[in-house]
């Protein structure tokens, strides 16, 4: 299995710590979700929010889809989607390889 942690970077570890401040004191529900917006912000940020954020259940061009939607202006490289859905590149090219084969045979 690959593991879903991230490196925690400055801004991940000041909005981390800041929702667990927001819990520790007993904050109303409303600032403790406000928080933890702004820890998701972080993740989208630092590029690490798509584990949480695309439906596994979905194709994977659909996956691929919805990581491109969540940064449009980025140059998105093989590599990086391949990242960002925790695969190596080659089995990205693969899976699509076959997608792609599966469908010309549909024709």
């Amino acid at each position: 299995m690959t593991s879903l942690c991230t490196p925690m970077s400055r801004s991940l570890t000041f909005m981390w710590e800041n929702v667990l401040d927001a819990v520790r004191q007993g904050l109303p529900a409303g600032l403790q979700e406000h928080q933890a917006m702004g820890l998701l912000l972080a993740l989208l940020h630092d590029g690490a929010a798509g584990p949480l954020l695309i439906e596994r259940r979905y194709t994977l061009t659909e996956q691929v889809r919805q990581l491109i939607m969540l940064s449009p202006a980025k140059l998105w490289t093989a590599q990086e989607i391949a990242r960002r859905l925790a695969m190596g590149t080659s089995t990205l090219r693969r899976r699509f390889a076959a997608r792609i084969a599966e469908l010309s045979t549909n024709c």
